[in-house]
């Protein structure tokens, strides 16, 4: 293990890069500052793949960054409002306060929804903004919500026509042209989604149109090529590739009818990633067409491939792997919507570390309610009585330090478009954070020669920086097993965001990657690889899965039920991938578990883990050549168990559904690969990143933390740089609930 760890009236998003801050705007006037592309800085072992390179026409279209007049920092991220009412004064007071602060970039929400788009009066009011900030760069948010009466099946559905299609390329030509003719300096464009909502499917109960659901036969055709092949798969003597149905599959995938198996039905898995792949052609056709309409030369990002958080039917976000493999720049994505708040784990919803190993940025959205509000008496913005500005201060301290740390680009956002970012107090955050944010990722002027020796610098002149040092812990997630699974909302989220929020706390270096990437061989090694319910697992993955953890000499553990998918489910097919003799719980079906080893530093013998509540199907080990570490406490079988392997790697099995932090704790001390965060009480948590020799911590519980180093250090505060520690292998931190530090370890 490493010694080293976003007017009163204006929806407001705030992209806080890894390197600087833009203000994004929309309709009746707003603006984006310029941002200074940072460093393509890649995860480990991305710099073997190939050289980072430069964003596309960042340089070329925006030009070389003029100094700022002195004392002024650039910020780094992308300030956004995305809607304007007509309190002028409260935007340009925004605005003014942007400038002050050294916001350069501003984004312009743009609408594209009718075939006239843009009118002459939108482009005007871009040349206008190009006049008034002439310091300034823009992105454009393209709204691309189909007009009522616009087209054919107008709507959410209305984009994947081709006649919208057709409509959003010639649109795409007429906004080029006319950005010809006005001042606006283009850093980038941003497709926003097909609804107010962002990139997804609105069925609802009506029929889907006509050319959806020949869309879904001929994906069906491509699948299964004849009628007895889709009726062996769906079980169904009447099932045929010309008269499948994609809204009688919706009707019956209930959350009643899927809450009572772990496997969802095969018809309801194949509308899951045909909805998911549609979505994905769409968005890369579209981002393909914009670039051609701008001649490659700016970036293009989307708000797309949530594959974490948003496994609903109709969300069609089980797509990033396929985006990957699309022409889009980056990414859009929040931070996660289930535990999010003051002393949320902060987990990401979407596998950001593969952004880097496939040579893509991602972006985060962050939209903390800032509490601030135009106050109709005063006639002054103020901040909601109740609401404490320093809670609200450090979940963005956490949100943005966690994103620069998984190298991120981020955006936050105010929903409310209240003027949340009239407030002097929160730009003097802002400033903190971003010179804190500088440290870790560093802007490079191309123009001073003065590159550190240790840097490199590609040909087309972005600085990479030296690969850091791996990650003790690579969480793995598979989008294909997450279109496979049944199960209520909840159990769901259990498998999938319970063992990523659990890492986001396990006090590691972690990154979060697609399985494909890692069985492609395109990540990093990390000495142990945490697979989130691997449920369907070809036979090629199975080899290439053991072939690494032998080569690597690395653990690797599953949870739930890894491998029970082949070509068909098998209960054989979990011990084949974990190496143990696997078996089902026919008679007791209750989860909860109690631990069951003496002398723990985070489990305590017969402490309890998760809750004593029915689940359809349960796993548990019947071995003698592994060691239990669990059991449930209804039957006394074997829910955790860990094997080491004659060629060198270790496997260990946790099939109780709720892998908690405790247990992922104690796993990775019995690994020996210990927290960085010492042993403290199980009720208290606290969410930790690390890359090299920067960590961010974020705290759930007020109370003392220690932080065990492992070698001596002296260590600086970065959101503090009044606080430092000199010399020293273990810090004790008293932490208020909420609270954020981002520590800087230097090596004596």
């Amino acid at each position: 293990m490493s010694m080293e760890r976003e007017d009163r009236y204006a929806i407001v998003k705030f992209i806080a890069v890894a390197a600087l801050f833009v203000l994004v705007g929309g309709g009746a006037g707003i603006l984006t500052a310029r941002l200074l592309a940072p460093p393509m800085i890649l995860p480990t072992g991305a710099s073997e793949k190939k050289v980072a390179e430069a964003p596309k026409g960042a340089v070329a279209e925006v030009g070389d960054p003029e100094p700022l007049p002195e004392g002024k920092t650039p910020a780094k991220g992308l300030l956004w409002v995305r809607r304007a009412g007509t309190a002028n004064e409260a935007r340009k007071a925004q605005w003014q306060l942007a400038s002050e602060h050294g916001v350069e970039q501003f984004a312009v929400t743009v609408e594209l929804s009718r075939a006239d788009a843009p009118t002459p009066e939108a482009l005007a009011e871009l040349d206008a903004y190009g006049k008034a900030f002439p310091e300034a760069s823009f992105q454009l948010a393209l709204k691309l919500v189909p007009e009522a009466g616009s087209v054919e099946n107008a709507g959410a559905l209305a984009v994947f026509s081709e006649a919208w299609i057709a409509q959003c390329g010639a649109n795409f030509q007429r906004l080029a042209a006319g950005l010809a003719g006005t001042t606006l300096r283009l850093s980038g464009m941003i497709l926003l989604g097909n609804t107010e909502n962002g990139w997804g499917w609105e069925l609802g109960e009506a029929e889907a149109p006509a050319d959806i659901e020949a869309a879904f036969q001929a994906w069906l055709q491509n699948r299964y090529a004849s009628d007895e092949a889709l009726r062996e798969h769906w079980g169904s003597a009447e099932a045929a590739l010309n008269t499948a149905k994609l809204q009688s599959i919706r009707a019956a995938a209930t959350e009643e009818a899927l809450s009572g198996q772990v496997l969802a039905p095969i018809p309801v898995r194949d509308a899951r990633l045909f909805l998911s792949s549609h979505l994905s052609d769409l968005v890369a056709g579209l981002a393909g067409q914009l670039q051609g309409a701008f001649n490659q030369s700016v970036p293009v990002i989307a708000a797309c491939g949530f594959p974490l958080e948003k496994t609903g039917l109709d969300d069609g976000q089980l797509n990033l792997s396929l985006l990957m493999e699309s022409t889009l720049d980056g990414f859009l994505a929040p931070m996660t919507e289930v535990d999010r708040g003051v002393g949320g784990s902060g987990g990401p919803a979407l596998p950001l570390h593969s952004m880097g190993y496939n040579d893509k940025q991602w972006y985060l959205v962050e939209d903390t309610r800032t509490g601030i509000q135009f106050n109709a008496e005063t006639q002054q913005f103020e901040r909601l009585k109740g609401i404490r500005a320093e809670d609200i201060f450090n979940v963005q301290r956490r949100n943005v330090a966690f994103a620069a740390l998984a190298f991120g680009t981020g955006i936050w956002t105010d929903v409310q478009g209240e003027g949340a970012y009239i407030d002097e107090a929160q730009w003097t955050s802002f400033e903190n954070l971003d010179r804190a944010v500088r440290i870790i990722s560093p802007p490079v002027d191309l123009a001073v020669s003065e590159v550190p020796a240790e840097a490199v610098v590609s040909e087309e002149g972005a600085r990479v920086e030296p690969a850091p040092e791996g990650p003790d812990l690579m969480v793995l997630y598979d989008e294909g097993s997450m279109a496979a699974l049944g199960l209520s909302d909840v159990q769901r989220r259990q498998l999938i965001t319970g063992p990523r929020d659990a890492a986001s706390q396990a006090g590691l270096a972690v990154e979060h990657c697609l399985l494909q990437d890692f069985v492609e061989n395109r990540t990093t090694e990390a000495p142990i690889y945490l697979f989130v319910n691997a449920l369907v697992l070809s036979e090629s993955q199975r080899k290439e899965i053991h072939a690494r953890m032998a080569r690597e000499q690395a653990s690797a553990i599953w949870h739930y039920a890894p491998g029970l998918v082949k070509e068909t489910a098998s209960i054989d097919q979990i011990g084949e991938i974990v190496r143990m003799k696997v078996l089902e719980e026919e008679e007791q079906r209750t989860a909860g578990s109690v631990y069951t080893l003496g002398g723990s530093a985070w489990l305590l013998k017969g402490q309890k883990i998760g809750e004593a509540v029915p689940w359809p199907r349960l796993f548990y080990v019947d071995d003698e050549a592994c060691d239990g570490i669990c059991q449930y406490a209804a039957s006394g079988k074997v829910s955790v168990a860990i094997r080491t392997m004659d060629e060198g790697w270790t496997s260990v099995y946790i099939a109780e559904p709720d892998l908690n932090v405790a247990l992922l704790r104690e796993v990775l001390q019995i690994l020996d690969t210990p927290s960085y965060i010492a042993p403290i009480s199980p009720e208290k948590n606290i969410s930790f990143q690390k890359r090299g020799p920067y960590m961010a911590l974020h705290a759930r519980n007020a109370g003392e933390y220690i932080l065990d180093l492992g070698a001596i250090f002296s260590i600086e505060d970065l959101l503090d740089p009044a606080v430092g520690w000199p010399q020293t292998n273990s810090l004790v931190l008293k932490l208020k609930a909420g609270e954020t530090r981002l520590l800087k370890l230097s090596a004596l």
